[in-house]
């Protein structure tokens, strides 16, 4: 096994079934502590640097209102076993977001949670492009384009490529 979650400290508040036969909470934990990290049954806010949720109930919601935490979600475990390195944050694995985090992720990713900086999956490429709208049939592609450029200033090489080929 790796030793990817070494130095992390995890509580899992919660858990649903998440597509796996791994995914209840004492299978997870097992996952966590065969990679390096470690378990407790309750958040310790001076060592505590993961907290787990499948979703926000009581519990969760006063540690977040009390501590200000991210909370993640069991998928960024399971993702990060499964490509054996620690996936960088991103909205796609967090159940809430500290406003810390979220000033970064303001700096860092776009509106459809496409990290500016790091380089992703096939899966992950698929779960941006399914979030995306849908193009209103009123409205062409050469008119997005155009909003496109219009937004980004004008100065996007791609964007001018792209609308010179649609001319």
């Amino acid at each position: 096994m790796s030793n990817i979650f070494e130095g992390f400290e995890f509580f899992i508040s919660n858990i649903d079934e998440i597509g796996t036969s791994n995914s209840k909470k004492s299978s997870l934990e097992s996952m966590i502590v065969e990679h390096g990290g470690t378990k407790v049954q309750n958040f310790l806010p001076n060592s505590t640097t993961h907290i787990i949720a499948s979703v926000i109930d009581y519990r969760t919601n006063n540690i977040i209102k009390k501590f200000d935490t991210n909370v993640y979600s069991p998928k960024w475990v399971i993702d990060c076993i499964k490509y054996q390195r620690l996936i960088p944050l991103s909205p796609l694995y967090m159940k809430f977001i500290n406003k810390e985090t979220t000033s970064i992720f303001k700096n860092t990713i776009d509106i459809y949670n496409d990290n500016f900086f790091e380089d992703i999956g096939e899966d992950t490429l698929v779960e941006i492009l399914s979030s995306m709208p849908k193009l209103d049939e009123e409205k062409n592609y050469k008119e997005v384009l155009y909003d496109l450029k219009e937004e980004y200033g004008g100065d996007c090489l791609l964007i001018d490529l792209i609308t010179n080929r649609i001319n």
